[in-house]
């Protein structure tokens, strides 16, 4: 996983003696600890605006010995998840293509603003077709789709255009849609008509009180699991969700991301995806496995992580061995630092 990111020297030292503190426990309650939650801060670009240009960090993460995938899959997604705004997506890197689907997130966009532009110049009609088809062009893109918002708010336009047309009962779907993919979604942004205020805000109380679905969902390998842009577990999972559609995502380092809109019902339901290897990852994951096998406290750095740190082009190494321990409540980790440039570690600890 690469990301980048604006440190000074002090900054940096902060940043890598403060991994080291990372806790994973319950694995439904991630990233509370003081250390990766600074770690989080540091880079997601809220702390101090870094004076420096951005220096490229990878990070590996390996299980450290037997059947441990499942803690890699949950770390990398904690990693992705909250770091994302400065990651630089593995499957380009590897040989991956997303382009296909980016270029969709950019057309449902453009279609929103003009069906926005023909709500607010009273053209229902014109408006629907437009946000329709932003909604078709998301969903079209869903292995690539973090943020919903945008997507809650073309079904709550589409809510909008049907009550302009006369039609509640299509309306009240579209609202239920967008509450399942943004709870906190409000209607005032667009109107404050009261007649539409009242139906949205109905809409939105009877949704939080509608029973959910199930869905089980599988992997191999193991893969971390975002749903409507969340991460919620590692495979396997079983999880209750709001009916209706939602966005499911499998994330896994050195493999392509897959992704569905799962429409979810009163019936359990159930998918198994087995992730495709990325044309280029054969290379790069054994070097970094070779790598990661060095952690631990050194006063210079092995030829095998010097490796990776050239097949990654990056200048920052963060390299972790991790394990389930307390029957799999909780994640333990070791892990290294790694100036590529000057060939020295900068920490380790676990």
């Amino acid at each position: 996983m690469c990301f980048y990111n604006r440190i000074s020297n002090k900054n940096r030292k902060l940043m890598i003696n403060s991994m080291f503190r990372m806790r994973f426990c319950g694995l439904k309650r991630a990233c509370r600890w003081s250390g990766l939650g600074l770690l989080v801060w540091m880079l997601s670009g809220v702390g101090p605006a870094w004076s420096q240009a951005p220096d490229k960090v990878s990070i590996f993460v390996a299980a450290e010995k037997g059947d441990h995938e499942r803690a890699v899959a949950w770390v990398e997604g904690i990693w992705m998840s909250q770091l994302r705004n400065r990651l630089k997506d593995s499957q380009q890197y590897l040989g991956g293509s997303s382009t296909e689907e980016l270029e969709a997130i950019k057309k449902a966009k453009k279609n929103f603003v003009e069906g926005k532009k023909a709500y607010e110049d009273l053209s229902p009609d014109k408006a629907l077709i437009k946000f329709t088809k932003s909604i078709q062009l998301f969903e079209s893109a869903s292995s690539n789709l973090w943020d919903l918002k945008p997507v809650a708010r073309s079904w709550m336009y589409v809510g909008i255009s049907h009550l302009l047309s006369g039609k509640r009962k299509k309306a009240e779907q579209a609202f239920n849609q967008a509450v399942v993919l943004d709870p906190t979604i409000d209607i005032r942004g667009a109107t404050k008509e009261a007649d539409k205020v009242k139906v949205f805000d109905e809409v939105k109380k009877q949704t939080g009180l509608t029973a959910q679905g199930v869905l089980e969902i599988r992997a191999k390998p193991h893969a971390a699991v975002f749903v409507n842009g969340r991460l919620v577990g590692a495979t396997p999972v079983r999880l209750r969700l709001r009916k209706g559609k939602n966005f499911v995502m499998l994330r896994r380092e050195g493999y392509q991301t897959w992704g569905t809109v799962a429409n979810v019902t009163g019936q359990t339901g159930r998918f198994s995806h087995n992730m495709k290897p990325l044309s280029a990852r054969g290379n790069w994951y054994q070097t970094g496995v070779l790598a990661v096998q060095h952690v631990g406290q050194a006063k210079s750095m092995n030829p095998s992580v010097s490796a990776f740190g050239a097949i990654s082009q990056s200048r920052y190494l963060l390299l972790a061995k991790v394990k389930f321990v307390k029957g799999g409540k909780q994640i333990s980790i070791r892990a290294a630092a790694y100036d590529v440039v000057n060939k020295k570690q900068l920490a380790w600890g676990g």
